[in-house]
């Protein structure tokens, strides 16, 4: 009976530091963007020219969608592969880059999703510069 109730002091213990980290985090949205790799740069000088703190680009990307299973390989080069770029931003910057997108993403193929993230160190997307 020790181990059950030594595991119920974990459990307790766990709970609390999940409580505590949720309460002294702030949310800030996320970015999602999927496009083709021949438009990187297009999605990349929007984020520089809002001041994006920084972003992460992730390569040769597979999935499913309206033009069915695209395969994350290499065909030639980074520009023929699928790639989505991630971004974490203040609330203000998020309407001028959705702004900036979204013309682009009504003639290209592609996606872009916006979720809400808690983050540990917030002051790490607050950047006015580039």
């Amino acid at each position: 009976a020790r181990g059950a109730d030594d595991n119920k002091g974990q459990i307790f213990y766990t709970l609390k530091a999940i409580e505590t980290l949720i309460q002294n985090n702030i949310s800030l949205p996320t970015i999602k963007i999927i496009i083709e790799g021949e438009h990187i740069h297009f999605v990349t000088d929007v984020l520089d020219r809002i001041k994006a703190s920084g972003y992460t680009v992730f390569s040769n990307i597979s999935g499913k969608g309206h033009h069915g299973y695209h395969e994350g390989h290499l065909m030639f080069n980074d520009t023929s592969s699928l790639q989505m770029i991630l971004t974490v931003v203040p609330e203000e910057k998020l309407d001028p880059i959705l702004s900036g997108l979204k013309p682009f993403l009504e003639r290209h193929s592609g996606g872009l999703f916006v979720l809400d993230v808690s983050v540990l160190r917030p002051d790490r997307f607050d950047s006015t510069e580039a």
